[in-house]
């Protein structure tokens, strides 16, 4: 992966059967899993993500776009964040949002994705 871009832009390499090398994207991930544009994209799960630590009211805005790798309009201001800006907050909502997961799945409210076939 490169530390380039945004997340959803993250790239890492896979050998193609020309033994050529192919840019792999987390969208491209996806669709090698059997979900076509239609079912699910990186943007969308990050949209949801954002929408819901958001509404929450738990987490500062700033917090939430950092660790959602959203790059600031700003340019100055983008020149001088660092990764680890927010990391206790980060790591507390990064908890926050497994256990959130985890309860919509005990509690069977997770809708199943189907492979395309």
């Amino acid at each position: 992966m490169t530390s380039q871009g945004s997340q959803s832009e993250s790239r890492s390499e896979t050998s193609q059967s020309n033994g050529r090398k192919a840019p792999l994207t987390l969208n491209a991930a996806l669709r090698r899993l059997g979900y076509d544009k239609t079912e699910i994209t990186v943007h969308g799960l990050r949209s949801t993500a954002s929408s819901l630590l958001n509404e929450s009211g738990k987490w500062s805005a700033d917090a939430i776009e950092r660790q959602l790798a959203h790059q600031d309009q700003d340019e100055v201001r983008a020149a001088y964040v660092h990764a680890a800006e927010f990391w206790p907050e980060r790591v507390r909502m990064m908890k926050w949002w497994a256990n959130y997961l985890d309860e919509l799945r005990e509690r069977g409210r997770v809708v199943a994705i189907k492979a395309a076939s």
